[in-house]
């Protein structure tokens, strides 16, 4: 699929296409975990670890991917907020993440624009709430939004506009936010 796309694939730097703008500036956001969300960390490790040693003694390390990769996910979903792993018992929302997400935001943007990137649809709620508890306007756009809009507009009387103003929005951005480390590769200088 790739072979065949990449003749209409156009990618280019910002350094080819608007030499004049200036360098990207990255910062990284260190957030140590308060003594809540840490606890329910360690439990969560400590039960996970001995599930897996126990797949793994039983299936051998290759059937056992699938396990350690569901357990790497809740993990993931813990470092971003208890809240949003899905268990039978529910975590409170204990997040340093959104705290320090909530403090950048109204202390640091004003009447800037920012892009907030999470993986995670539960934690894209939790954010919709902190956004509307600080009283801070926002556009909400998710996988579930382009796919309703794509069905909903495959046609001839294709409507451009709201590609347009979202393509814009990724443009006009003066501050993005990765809340998972591993989604960077979003922030590419890509024009």
């Amino acid at each position: 699929m790739r072979k065949l796309l990449y003749p209409f694939i156009l990618r280019r730097t910002k350094e080819q296409v608007a030499k004049d703008l200036p360098e990207k500036q990255e910062m990284v956001l260190f957030c140590e975990m308060g003594q809540e969300q840490r606890k329910i960390y360690e439990a969560y490790r400590n039960d996970y670890r001995d599930k897996i040693l126990g797949v793994v003694e039983n299936q051998g390390i290759q059937k056992s991917q699938l396990t350690i990769l569901q357990g790497l996910m809740k993990l993931r979903q813990i470092c971003d907020s208890p809240a949003i792993v899905k268990e039978e018992e529910r975590y409170p929302n204990v997040s340093v993440k959104l705290e320090e997400l909530g403090r950048e935001i109204t202390e640091n943007i004003s009447n800037h624009k920012a892009l907030v990137f999470s993986q995670f649809l539960g934690m894209l709620a939790l954010i919709k709430e902190k956004m509307k508890e600080l009283g801070v306007d926002y556009e909400y756009f998710d996988g579930e939004w382009l796919k309703n809009y794509h069905l909903n507009h495959l046609d001839l009387h294709f409507d451009h506009t709201v590609d347009e103003n979202l393509a814009q929005s990724f443009a006009v951005a003066d501050h993005k936010y990765h809340l998972q480390p591993f989604l960077a590769c979003l922030s590419e200088d890509i024009a």
